[in-house]
């Protein structure tokens, strides 16, 4: 790398986020893709980034396809995320570790 100028900062350096370099938490289970996608839309227009990993079950006995997914944010964006989820139809599907799940 060229010597850099005194007068002159140096260049700014990208910090790209790999996997390793944050921790993403399951903060919500849907029984439904779409559902996941309708709440994932609320936590993006928030600025809340997320990740939506679905479960695919495959059809038993005759039974249709059942798809679920769960709701993943970063470890620092969790209170907000869920503050944000128990104003919507989606807190019924939140996870609590703490709390008993809420009734239906």
């Amino acid at each position: 790398m060229p010597d850099i100028p005194e007068n002159q900062p140096a260049p700014q350096q990208l910090n790209y986020a790999s996997p390793q370099t944050y921790r993403m938490e399951v903060v919500a289970q849907f029984p439904d893709e779409t559902e996941a996608h309708m709440a994932a839309a609320k936590l993006e227009s928030e600025g809340i980034g997320v990740e939506i990993k679905t479960k695919m079950l495959t059809p038993l006995y005759g039974m249709e396809n059942s798809n679920g997914a769960v709701l993943a944010v970063h470890s620092d964006n969790v209170p907000q995320a869920i503050a944000l989820l128990e104003q919507t139809p989606a807190r019924r599907y939140l996870i609590r570790p703490s709390a008993q799940p809420e009734n239906q």
